[in-house]
C-alpha cells in the first residue's frame, strides 16, 4: 500500500494513492485507479482497503449525471411539484456543475466535504446539498452501481460568514388595518375576502384557494383546512393534500369574517357561475384561481396606496405576530398556522417579542423623562 502526500493550491497537505484492482475479464487488461483529496492518511487507508476488498467490482462507468437521470423520474412520483422544483434547483445549481461528470466511484468523502464547506459560505440551507446527494447515492447503492456512500460522514461546518436567514417580515396592526381598508375599496368582494381570510386566519395561499363552502361551519364559526391548490409539473392547477399532516386543521373564525363569507356566498350564487365543486374562490367561468393572481392584487393595492412593501406570504407572519400581541400561546398559534413543529412559530415569536421589548424600553425612557 503506497499512500503519498501532496499539497493543494492552498498549501493544505492531502493524501492520494494508486491501486491495482485486477484484470478486466473481457480484455485481460490490468485495471488501476487513482484516489486523492484525503485530508488524513487514515482516510486514504480506509478507502484503499475498501477498494482492495471489492477489486474490479468497485469500478463504475456511471457518472453522477447518469444516476441523476435514472433517479429523477422515480423521485418525481413521490413528491409534490413544488418540492420537486426545489430539488431540481439544488442539483442544477449546486451539485451537477461540480460533480455531474465524475464517476460515482471516484467521488470520496473529502470530495463531498470540500463541496459542503464551499456551499456553507454562500447558502443558508447548505445541508440540503448533502441531503439530496445522499439520497442519490442510496439509490445508486440499491441499483448495484456502487457500494460506497461518500455523504454519510460529512461534518457540517459552523461558518460565521454564511448568509443569515431573511428577516421575518410582518405588518403592524395599524398597517394591516390600512391595507384592508384600501383593499375593500380597490378590490372585488371575492378578493377582499381572500385577504381577510389570509390576515385573520394565517392560511397559506394554496389553502385559501382550495377552500369549498363545505369547509366553512357557519354555526360553529370554524374553518377546516383539508386540501391545497398546487401547480403540477405541466404548470396546471391541481387540488392536492395539505403541505404536512399538521396542515390538516380546524380553526375558529371571527364574526366579521363570517359575515364577509356570507356576503360573498350570496353574490356568488347570484352571478350564475357554474361551480359544481362549490369552491369559494373561482374565476368568472368557474375555474380555480391561478396561484399568482393573489400576489398581483396584493401588489396592486400596495403600489397604488404607497403602503410598506412586504411579501404576500408575510401576511401569515403578520397574523402570527398579531396573535402573539393579542396574548395567544405558542401552541395556539402553531395549530392555527399549521406548523409541523414549534420551531417556525418560535422564530416569529422571538422576533415579535424582541421588537416589543425594544418598544417597551423606549416607553420606559419617555416615562422617566416626563
Amino acid at each position: 500500500m503506497k499512500i503519498t502526500s501532496y499539497k493543494d493550491r492552498e498549501g493544505q497537505t492531502l493524501y492520494k494513492f494508486n491501486i491495482y484492482l485486477g484484470k478486466d475479464p473481457l480484455t485481460g487488461k490490468e485495471i488501476r485507479t487513482n484516489r486523492q483529496g484525503f485530508t488524513s492518511k487514515k482516510q486514504a487507508q480506509i478507502e484503499y482497503a475498501r477498494l482492495k476488498k471489492r477489486g474490479i467490482k468497485s469500478i463504475s462507468t456511471h457518472t453522477i449525471n447518469d444516476i441523476y437521470k435514472q433517479w429523477l423520474p422515480l423521485y418525481e412520483t413521490t413528491v409534490k411539484y413544488t418540492s420537486l422544483t426545489r430539488v431540481k434547483g439544488i442539483f442544477k445549481n449546486h451539485i451537477l456543475p461540480y460533480l455531474g461528470n465524475k464517476k460515482i466511484d471516484k467521488i470520496t468523502t473529502p470530495t463531498v466535504q470540500k463541496l459542503i464547506n464551499q456551499k456553507s459560505k454562500i447558502l443558508v440551507d447548505f445541508k440540503l446539498v448533502n441531503m439530496y446527494l445522499n439520497i442519490l447515492y442510496k439509490f445508486a447503492i440499491n441499483q448495484g452501481y456502487t457500494d460506497f456512500n461518500p455523504c454519510t460522514n460529512i461534518i457540517y461546518p459552523t461558518n460565521n460568514t454564511k448568509p443569515k436567514k431573511e428577516e421575518i417580515e410582518y405588518w403592524t396592526k395599524d398597517e394591516l388595518k390600512e391595507f384592508l381598508e384600501k383593499a375593500k375599496i380597490e378590490l372585488t368582494t371575492m378578493w377582499y375576502l381572500f385577504f381577510r381570510i389570509s390576515t385573520y386566519t394565517g392560511l397559506r395561499k394554496g389553502e385559501i384557494l382550495a377552500l369549498t363552502w363545505k369547509d366553512i361551519d357557519f354555526k360553529n364559526k370554524t374553518l377546516t383546512v383539508n386540501k391545497n391548490l398546487s401547480k403540477t409539473k405541466e404548470s396546471k392547477k391541481a387540488i392536492t393534500s395539505p403541505k404536512t399532516k399538521s396542515s390538516y386543521r380546524t380553526i375558529s373564525i371571527d364574526k366579521d369574517t363570517l359575515n364577509n363569507l356570507k356576503q360573498w356566498h350570496t353574490e356568488q350564487s347570484e352571478t350564475g357561475i357554474v361551480n359544481i365543486k362549490q369552491y369559494i374562490f373561482t374565476t368568472q367561468s368557474g375555474d380555480l384561481i391561478n396561484l399568482n393572481s393573489p400576489r398581483k392584487r396584493f401588489e396592486k393595492v400596495i403600489k397604488k396606496y404607497k403602503l410598506r412593501k412586504i411579501k404576500l406570504h408575510s401576511l401569515r407572519h403578520t397574523h402570527a405576530s398579531l396573535c402573539f400581541e393579542a396574548g395567544m400561546t405558542i401552541k395556539d398559534v402553531q395549530h392555527r398556522l399549521g406548523h409541523s413543529t414549534a420551531n417556525t412559530t418560535m422564530n416569529i415569536y422571538v422576533h415579535v417579542t424582541k421588537s416589543q421589548e425594544e418598544k417597551s424600553a423606549e416607553k420606559f425612557q419617555k416615562f422617566m423623562l416626563t
